[in-house]
């Protein structure tokens, strides 16, 4: 539970239908960015687009190849110049410059789609 909502399986069949292309690191990072800056707002989907958005937007004042990352595919990097992964996932940027094999990334669709349907 994000706010005062309760979370039902229809709530989330349908967030996921709205959302299910969604990295979910990249949602989780949208929640957490309109936590952050729209205090007292609802959280819906929109809101989730709409961060994702500006960062894009934001992301775009730079050539391309100064904000991707080069190891975790469609992550914008951070000033810092790690983006969202390589800060939760400090042990891929040795594996990649090992390897020059990127690790594997989940959909937010793919993490979602057992809920709801019965065997």
């Amino acid at each position: 539970m994000v706010d005062n909502r309760q979370v039902t399986d229809p709530a989330i069949m349908l967030w996921t239908k709205l959302l299910g292309h969604i990295d979910y690191d990249d949602a989780v990072w949208a929640l957490r960015q309109h936590r952050l800056t729209q205090a007292g707002k609802y959280f819906e989907p929109g809101s989730v687009t709409q961060q994702l958005a500006a960062r894009r937007q934001s992301a775009a004042l730079k050539p391309l190849e100064q904000t991707q990352c080069d190891i975790h595919e469609g992550y914008i990097l951070g000033p810092d110049g790690d983006c969202h992964q390589c800060t939760r996932f400090p042990e891929d940027r040795p594996h990649f410059l090992a390897t020059g094999e990127r690790p594997a990334m989940l959909s937010l669709g793919a993490l979602t789609a057992p809920i709801g349907k019965q065997p």
